[in-house]
């Protein structure tokens, strides 16, 4: 078998802006917009609150910006607390369904990028080698017991993202991803309750920064952690592909398979909550006088969508200190409800006031979700992950609409950069929001990303 680790490290030091084709390029700079976005939005959030005071009072020194937070910490807790921003509110990115990847890459190429003076060219570059270690360590571990976010990719692309921008000589670098992969971190769904579910992003970036940083010092890892009968993907599922941790590399771009999320909420649920938003604004519905909403969606969005019931979710919300919002960013009929009574599906709905809304409760009891095998026929043999919702008034007028392709696919894409700007907006002034779209926009001609990195 081929030493996967290393032919992966001996492509990502290689790699360079000019190789790079210029859709990747935009997902990159996008990736950028979309999580630091998300973070921003994270950040007044109460648990963000919680993560950021317990990062300052550590007292670390001050290398790297903290994100709307306004102070520094060190390289690896800044990252961390970054990285805990950008999986709170499910507001991240995926390369669907396999590898959910920009929460753990955006906050471990701007810490490290900041630390080592890395260019924009840089950047791009290392954010590009997170995704495609991404996207291939996803798919070849896809046929295990575990789905979508909870792959364990994360661990695998920090090390690879920080010794890229480090620049690393390749015995070193290949000494730090292995010891990053030497302990395995899987997520404990259960734990996806509470704030904790944060923690499957920001572990693995604490780890992988510090393994990296370790290992410059002369600190050795297994050189073939990946690829090794008893290592990381054989760990992590049952049934691996090991070729497809390689191939194509540097011709199949899987950069350019990123879904950029419109709305804070598991990608599953994407297309059904833009559908609802579209029909309550279009028809003006009053959610007082619905009947019924019936929300079709593929078969595999049903059964990610049920793995905590709305009852429960609440139920547990009101009597557990241990349950939190998150596993409602997974369920399907609060997102939909809250779309319509709000006609948003923001930041906004997931505080305590919009959470125990007794209107969005009241349009939850008549939401009916159903596979619909046409969906999932297009899912499964086209890649397009879509939905379609009707909504049925109390006078028997009937409202339909189909999003056959969730806004923020490679073949729908839109301007994260808004993304970004709606929370930005939030904390910093107007021109300083403007001079951060500027410079990411030409992030090619930035010479030291920490001009960037102080406007956060």
């Amino acid at each position: 078998m081929e030493k996967a680790t290393r032919i992966l490290a001996d492509w990502a030091l290689g790699l360079r802006y000019e190789d790079i084709p210029p859709a990747s390029v935009r997902q990159a700079k996008d990736q950028l917009f979309g999580l630091v976005g998300a973070g921003l939005a994270a950040a007044t959030t109460a648990p963000g609150e919680a993560a950021l005071s317990a990062v300052q009072s550590w007292g670390d020194r001050q290398e790297v910006i903290v994100w709307g937070a306004g102070f520094k910490s060190s390289m690896r807790s800044a990252a961390f607390a970054n990285s805990i921003l950008a999986q709170l509110l499910e507001y991240e990115d995926a390369i669907f369904p396999y590898s959910h990847v920009g929460a753990a890459i955006i906050p471990s190429a701007l810490a490290v990028g900041e630390v080592e003076k890395s260019s924009g060219k840089e950047l791009i570059e290392a954010i590009v080698v997170g995704n495609e270690v991404g996207g291939r360590v996803g798919y070849a571990a896809h046929r295990g017991i575990r789905m979508g976010n909870a792959i364990p990719v994360y661990q695998a692309v920090v090390p690879y993202v920080a010794g890229k921008l480090m620049k690393l000589d390749m015995d070193t670098y290949l000494d730090g991803i292995g010891g990053a992969l030497t302990q395995v971190q899987v997520t404990l769904l259960s734990g996806w309750v509470s704030h904790a579910k944060a923690y499957l992003s920001a572990m693995p970036v604490l780890a992988g920064i510090t393994a990296m940083c370790v290992a410059r010092e002369g600190f050795t890892g297994f050189h073939e952690p990946l690829e090794d009968p008893l290592g990381y993907i054989t760990l992590i599922c049952e049934r691996p592909l090991y070729d497809e941790l390689t191939a194509d590399l540097g011709r199949v771009w899987w950069t350019e398979r990123l879904l950029n999320k419109a709305y804070p909420v598991c990608g599953w649920t994407l297309a059904q909550v833009e559908a609802a938003i579209d029909l309550a604004t279009e028809n003006d519905i009053d959610p007082r006088r619905i009947r019924e909403v019936v929300v079709k969606i593929p078969t595999q969005a049903a059964m990610a969508g049920t793995m905590w019931l709305v009852d429960e979710c609440f139920e547990n919300m009101r009597n557990r200190h241990d349950w939190s919002y998150i596993p409602l960013l997974f369920e399907l009929t609060y997102p939909v409800a809250a779309a319509i009574v709000d006609r948003e599906l923001t930041p906004r709905q997931w505080t305590e006031e919009r959470l125990f809304d007794p209107l969005i409760h009241d349009v939850i009891k008549k939401v009916r979700c159903e596979a619909d095998i046409m969906l999932t026929s297009a899912y499964v043999n086209e890649g397009k992950l879509g939905a379609a919702v009707t909504i049925r008034m109390d006078d028997n007028r009937e409202f339909r609409k189909t999003i056959p392709v969730v806004k923020g696919s490679p073949s729908r894409l839109y301007d994260v950069s808004e993304k970004f700007r709606i929370e930005a907006l939030k904390l910093h002034p107007r021109e300083q929001v403007n001079q951060v779209v500027d410079l990411i926009k030409n992030l090619e001609a930035v010479e030291d990303i920490a001009e960037l990195c102080a406007l956060l």
